[in-house]
């Protein structure tokens, strides 16, 4: 099974193709980081004679891309435990991740063929890439801000702030404050979604069963360990579900 994503910003690509995930993609995903998560994109990106590659995505871009994945495989509802910052009682929290991208939309209107928006006041820029991000690798935040404010910025003069707020409202990602009211004392509380990091924390938590379906097939079949993780992801929660049936 293969994936397909149209991305907003990317005027030259009218459409991304991915091979569905597989063992050896999920094994990829080691640690939250922006440098991990490209290397695993990378790896189920059907290259194409442009040879466009996941840093060269908008962020936005990206994060939407990581929310479709996550409907594709693991369904549309996040939940999530928090812990009451008054009380410090648990109390799960869940959202529709189709909700929340039908509310953060990016606005599609007159995007610039050549990925460059120009304000009323003649300023010009660019949205940030993951390319941007790799070049701050190592930077504090303040200084990571300042570079990708540069890097940015194509022509004039604009407070980073306005800047800021013009990126938002044209490409908004899904790095969102969410509010949630206690169940115990009723105490209002704001939760930071991050859809990258999500996305990462759930294949990482999902690895051991990933393992255990490994040696499952390898147990049953005698399949050679990169035939196993070749099948895709859910292929193999199919042959597992028989198994232990």
């Amino acid at each position: 099974m293969s994936y397909s994503f149209k991305p907003n910003f990317a005027p030259s690509i009218t459409e991304i193709n991915l091979k569905a995930i597989d063992g050896f993609s999920e094994l990829l995903l080691e640690k939250n980081s922006t440098q991990n998560l490209l290397v695993f994109l990378d790896a189920i990106f059907i290259k194409n004679e442009m040879n466009f590659q996941s840093k060269n995505l908008v962020i936005a871009d990206r994060d939407r891309l990581l929310a479709e994945l996550y409907i594709e495989y693991f369904g549309q509802k996040i939940a999530s435990t928090i812990t009451c910052k008054n009380c410090e009682q648990k109390f799960d929290l869940d959202f529709s991740l189709a909700t929340i991208l039908e509310h953060y939309k990016p606005s599609t209107n007159n995007i610039p063929t050549n990925g460059i928006f120009k304000t009323e006041d003649n300023f010009e820029f660019r949205l940030p890439t993951g390319e941007d991000e790799l070049v701050v690798l190592g930077y504090s935040k303040a200084e990571s801000e300042d570079i990708l404010f540069e890097r940015c910025c194509i022509k004039g003069e604009l407070a980073k702030e306005k800047l800021q707020q013009y990126m938002e409202e044209i490409a908004p990602m899904l790095n969102i404050d969410l509010q949630a009211s206690c169940p115990e004392c009723n105490t209002q509380q704001t939760v930071k979604f991050d859809m990258q990091s999500f996305f990462i924390a759930k294949f990482l938590q999902e690895k051991p069963k990933l393992i255990s379906e490994i040696h499952a097939i390898a147990s049953t079949y005698h399949w050679p360990q990169q035939e196993i993780l070749n099948i895709p992801r859910n292929l193999r929660r199919q042959f597992c579900n028989l198994i232990n049936n």
